[in-house]
């Protein structure tokens, strides 16, 4: 409930609980690692539901664009062709799978969420978990407070 005290007055977003692989929308953003390796946590939910290509594709980019690593702070837009969610946003929160207590991996991961969906004008719903909530072991508190300033500065900026 932490996430509906600070996002629920918020017009414009909708606090849902459950499949986020089922949520009808534009874009469905995953805080994965930086090596685009998809085995586990929701990144796994997300290659078993769009398929093993999506990894390879999301690989293949992270190599041409960053030199194999996708920093923290940064994302990577992906077109699943699904007709129910037609991309796939990949924002880091760790470099290899691990705790990232302590970190404003978050609210870099939600920055770079936000930027890259308002970039693309085909992008008007996302559906984004909790970052760094499950492999990542942050606290859903901590992980609602960095989200929440990312959003806010992105709103303000109008960026």
């Amino acid at each position: 409930m932490e996430f509906r005290k600070k996002f629920g007055q918020e017009k414009q977003l909708e606090i849902v609980e459950g499949d986020i692989c089922s949520l009808p929308c534009d874009a469905i953003a995953s805080p994965g690692n930086s090596r685009g390796d998809m085995g586990g946590g929701l990144d796994l939910a997300v290659r078993n539901r769009f398929g093993f290509h999506l990894e390879k594709v999301l690989k293949e980019k992270i190599k041409e664009c960053f030199g194999g690593q996708l920093p923290v702070g940064k994302a990577i837009l992906i077109s699943t062709k699904d007709p129910l969610i037609p991309y796939f946003i990949s924002a880091p929160t760790m470099v290899e799978p691990g705790k990232i207590k302590g970190t404003k991996n978050a609210e870099e991961a939600m920055r770079a969420i936000l930027q890259i969906a308002q970039k693309n004008k085909r992008i008007k719903k996302v559906a984004i978990p909790g970052l760094g909530t499950g492999v990542g072991g942050l606290p859903v508190e901590e992980a609602v407070a960095q989200m929440w300033k990312a959003f806010n500065e992105t709103k303000k900026r109008g960026n």
